[in-house]
């Protein structure tokens, strides 16, 4: 039996281009940071070296993270709507601790969570 593929709505196109974009800004960010911490450990800072190299790779991990969500949200895999609800609710969690600098951000993440639980969006996720 022939099963017609999920047809994916313009706005998880858009949000899993978005989330890819901001993947590789963090690896990208990852890999300058970790860069900086080997100057500084070149330089005898031991203690910015360590900072620069841990920050790196948890950028990089992020970014990576954010890769793989941007696929899933590409492909419609359910687990990656569930990871979509989490990162905008985390970052208005931390948007609101500058929320007069963010509150733009604050917006759009609200909006983004709004969207993802409409129901044809959970639908195209598999999740009704």
């Amino acid at each position: 039996m022939m099963t017609t593929p999920k047809q994916r709505p313009t706005g998880i196109t858009i949000l899993a281009i978005l989330e890819a974009i901001g993947g590789i800004f963090a690896i990208l960010g990852g890999l300058t940071l970790m860069g900086i911490g080997a100057i500084g450990g070149f330089a005898g800072s031991g203690l910015l070296a360590s900072m620069g190299v841990f920050g790196g790779l948890v950028l990089v991990a992020l970014g990576l993270v954010g890769l793989y969500v941007a696929w899933g949200a590409w492909n419609l895999q359910p687990w990656a709507w569930m990871w979509l609800v989490i990162v905008a609710i985390v970052t208005i969690v931390i948007d609101i601790f500058d929320w007069r600098r963010n509150l733009f951000a604050i917006i759009i993440n609200a909006v983004i969570i709004y969207y993802l639980y409409r129901a044809e969006v959970k639908a195209a996720f598999g999740r009704a």
